[in-house]
This record gives structure tokens, sequence and C-alpha cells, in this order.
């Protein structure tokens, strides 16, 4: 997961589309807002 969390930083993701990334690949119960 944080590997996951620097991938989206380094690709200049907003936390918002980050969190959107990780759900859409870890399913919905992986993390909360």
């Amino acid at each position: 997961l944080r590997t996951a969390l620097i991938f989206c930083y380094h690709l200049k993701k907003t936390a918002a589309e980050s969190h959107r990334m990780l759900v859409e690949a870890y399913g919905e119960h992986a993390l909360g807002k």
C-alpha cells in the first residue's frame, strides 16, 4: 500500500485521484477516506 501511494505521488495525483485508483485496485474495504 505504501508503495502504491508513493507511485501515485510520483504521478502527481491528488489525494482524491490516488484514493480512487487504490479503491479500484484493492477494493472499497482496503481503505477508508
